[in-house]
């Protein structure tokens, strides 16, 4: 009786780095991991401008796989740093971006002044016009050449005339290249004409752009008096957005402490 019951106590400890190693395969399944998928053949692209109160514009291209993203992702995906707020039926209110705005605990704090102030949302039509939107950037569906633009400003946003095609110009995409994307390297100099009137470009020397299908994000700032400079964005290139990695690390948090309690559980029956 002693033998057969020193036998089912090694049988339960010897299933315990089973439990483990499916708990830790689940996990790594949440993991964000480099595709190995074939190249693709197209990135779709879109634009952003952030206008801050100082003059400075910040112009991002962002390219992602998806058909269509959001509005907030597309803001999300900048690497700009964002506070958010529901808006009662109008979707997410944006208080902060880039260090300048509201907190989302007073997400409006300077628009009852006067003159009136928050972070005003556009979209660029197809004649090159910016249009107002009333409505949260999570209700905006984002396709391929649209080109979104948020303004701290106490106006309609005086946002600058811009077009994709310069967008991507000033970063140095060819969107007229329908294969892989050619992006420049950090050491590349970004220079580009006047921005207000678009215009196709060649793609540029194989010698300053590395060729990649994985999706970028590409941003330049230019200050008030036209000095340009590269923004280098620490962001995730798979396309998920920080609710994403929120409910991994949750996911794995959660996997850990089950598997604790199944250990301890099991010790305490190998001594019993």
């Amino acid at each position: 009786m002693k033998h057969a019951g020193s036998k089912r106590s090694i049988g339960k400890s010897r299933s315990l780095p089973v439990l483990l190693c499916a708990l830790l395969l689940v996990a790594l399944a949440g993991l964000p991991t480099a595709s190995a998928a074939a190249p693709v053949a197209h990135l779709n692209g879109a634009g952003l401008v952030i206008q801050h109160g100082d003059g400075r514009v910040l112009y991002f291209y962002i390219q992602f796989k998806e058909p269509q993203i959001t509005g907030e992702q597309l803001l999300e995906r900048s690497g700009v740093s964002l506070d958010v707020t529901p808006y009662s039926g109008l979707g997410e209110g944006i208080c902060l971006i880039d260090g300048e705005g509201c907190p989302s605990t007073n997400c409006f704090c300077k628009s009852y002044a006067v003159p009136s102030v928050y972070w005003r949302y556009h979209t660029l039509n197809s004649s090159g016009q910016w249009v107002f939107r009333s409505t949260g950037p999570d209700q905006r569906m984002v396709h391929d050449g649209d080109v979104d633009g948020w303004s701290w400003s106490s106006t309609d946003g005086k946002l600058p005339a811009t077009s994709i095609d310069q967008i991507a110009k000033l970063n140095g995409v060819d969107r007229v290249q329908v294969k892989p994307i050619a992006t420049p390297n950090a050491s590349t100099p970004v220079t580009t004409a006047a921005i207000a009137t678009p215009t196709l470009i060649s793609p540029p020397a194989a010698s300053n752009v590395t060729v990649t299908a994985t999706p970028s994000v590409l941003g330049v700032e230019v200050s008030d008096t036209g000095q340009k400079s590269q923004i280098v964005a620490n962001v995730d290139h798979s396309g998920r957005s920080w609710r994403d990695y929120v409910g991994f690390v949750a996911g794995v948090v959660v996997l850990l402490a089950l598997g604790l309690v199944a250990f301890l559980r099991r010790r305490g029956w190998a001594k019993s």
